[in-house]
Formats: structure tokens, C-alpha cells, sequence
């Protein structure tokens, strides 16, 4: 016999025997399925959201003073209620863009009225945007279920210039 011929046939025995070998049952128990049955479970019992997860924070500012004078500082703070959040965000904005805001940190700011006075009383607006993100997860019957809250409260810090 060829050599050519033996191989053929060989490899025809190795293809023929690999199928029979792959067919059939895995006599291995499949870690992903459960082996109880789905019905007999019991449901899962759901976790309410708390209420304090839901409401808008309450913001307080402190300003050292309200009327200033040309060149002068002014120390704002802001303290936030405690609330049940991810992330709190405090992003300090000169508004009418008179002055200058300094030394902003979390949860404090200095704005400075400017040196040149225009001769009149003037009155510039900061404000604090305070953003309160919670993530609030809840198991039900029906699987887990997320929701993120975002609250936003702005307050407006008028400050008077005064020549």
C-alpha cells in the first residue's frame, strides 16, 4: 500500500473517532445552573429608599461682611446638612463678574472688590451651586435596580461695593 493511502485512511479513523468522542452527554455537572428548582425559591424581599436619600440638601452661608469697600475681602463659607450621598459638589461662580474670586476651597471662597471704583454703588452676585449625587440600590423580586438622585441648590450672595 501507498504511504499516501495509510495516512488518508488514518486521519479518516482520528476524525470519525473525535466525533463519536465529542457527541453525547458532558457527565460534568454545570456549575451555572442551579439545581433547585426555580419555583421553589423564595422571593427575594425589597429594600425601601430611605427618605433622606431623596430630599435636597439645606445649605447655609456664612459672609463676613455684606457692604465693602474698594480693595476689600470678603470670607464666604458654606456649611451643608449632612446628607446620605456619593459625591457633594460645591462649584463657586462669580456672576456678575465684578471682583475677584480667590482661595476657593469645598467649602469656602474670598472675593475681593475691586481697586478702581466706577462711582457709583455697585453690587455683585456670587453664587454657590451645591450638588448632592446619591446612588441608591435596591433589591427586588425582579433583580437589583440602581438609581441615582442628583440634587442641585443654588444660593445667591449679594454684596454691596460701596465707593
Amino acid at each position: 500500500m501507498n504511504c499516501n493511502f495509510k495516512l488518508s485512511i488514518f486521519i479518516i479513523l482520528v476524525i470519525i473517532v473525535s466525533i463519536f468522542l465529542g457527541c453525547g452527554e458532558s457527565s460534568l455537572e454545570n456549575p451555572v445552573v442551579s439545581e433547585t428548582n426555580p419555583s421553589e425559591t423564595k422571593p427575594i424581599e425589597s429594600t425601601p429608599v430611605p427618605d433622606s436619600a431623596l430630599e435636597k440638601p439645606t445649605v447655609t452661608i456664612n459672609i463676613s461682611k455684606s457692604t465693602v469697600s474698594l480693595g476689600e475681602s470678603v470670607k464666604i463659607t458654606a456649611t451643608v446638612s449632612a446628607v446620605n450621598s456619593s459625591k457633594l459638589i460645591l462649584n463657586w461662580v462669580n456672576a456678575t463678574g465684578y471682583g475677584e474670586l480667590s482661595n476657593i476651597k469645598q467649602n469656602s471662597a474670598t472675593w475681593t472688590a475691586p481697586s478702581i471704583g466706577i462711582g457709583e454703588v455697585r453690587v455683585e452676585v456670587i453664587q454657590l451651586i451645591v450638588t448632592v449625587i446619591s446612588h441608591v440600590i435596591s433589591v427586588k423580586e425582579s433583580g437589583v435596580d440602581t438609581n441615582t438622585n442628583i440634587e442641585t441648590v443654588t444660593k445667591t450672595i449679594p454684596i454691596t461695593i460701596i465707593d
